[in-house]
């Protein structure tokens, strides 16, 4: 009988952790063709002017070599359906990467900071390439927002 509950508790510690990191970048990304990516890249491949999908639209982020940057119509909330991005900021921001947690399947993510607010961008690939993806509300079924780098920085 121990056995047994050793054996369901590890399978419960591998299933959750690896849930967990397929929902941070969003199930609906498996439906848009956006395969996400685990690990950091380098900082080159990440400045430049970015622009979101249509699922947000009018929204850009400009991150530069000195980690600074700026973002207009960021989506930080969902409406109160959960079908659309409620609320948007638009300002300066500071960058960073988060290496994530490798052996606990947390995948790396950039992370901007604008005011004392924080918020992942997840690393995928899609048919185009690399994009950014900044999920809001329910990580499961919210609005995730898809960024294309459309100009390199100058």
């Amino acid at each position: 009988m121990k056995q047994n509950k050793n054996l369901a508790w590890w399978a419960f510690r591998l299933a959750v952790p690896v849930a967990a990191a397929a929902a941070t970048a969003g199930c609906a990304l498996a439906g848009m063709g956006v395969e996400p990516l685990d690990r950091p890249v380098s900082t080159s491949l990440l400045v430049g002017h970015w622009t979101a999908d249509s699922r947000c639209p009018h929204t850009t982020l400009d991150l530069a070599t000195d980690l600074t940057g700026r973002v207009q119509r960021f989506p930080v909330d969902e409406s109160a359906d959960g079908l659309h991005v409620g609320r948007t900021v638009s300002g300066t921001v500071h960058w960073s990467q988060d290496p994530g947690l490798g052996s606990a399947d947390i995948p790396a993510t950039a992370v901007i900071e604008l005011g004392t607010q924080g918020y992942a961008l997840d690393y995928g690939r899609d048919e185009h390439g690399f994009v950014l993806v900044a999920t809001v509300g329910d990580p499961d079924d919210g609005v995730a927002c898809v960024y294309h780098r459309t100009g390199y920085a100058t």
